[in-house]
């Protein structure tokens, strides 16, 4: 996710609505893996399900809302 983040920030070709959109996938993601190791997994997710659900333009936006779904009833 790093490398990815770099590439999306250094390489000038991409357009800055690829960008934010990935950006966003990136932060989310990170979010959802500290979230899922920590102790308050479940108030961590349920924040990150209503931040993504609040932002319009994120990448692969369902897969997540899906994925932080899957984890809260896990746990």
């Amino acid at each position: 996710m790093d490398s990815f983040r770099h590439i999306l920030t250094n390489r000038e070709e991409f357009s800055a609505l690829f960008r934010e959109v990935n950006i966003h996938f990136i932060n989310a993601l990170t979010v959802m893996i500290k979230a899922v190791s920590g102790s308050k997994k479940n108030e961590a997710l349920v924040k990150i399900k209503q931040k993504l659900e609040a932002q319009k333009m994120v990448n692969h936006k369902g897969r997540l809302l899906r994925k932080a779904d899957e984890l809260l009833l896990k746990s």
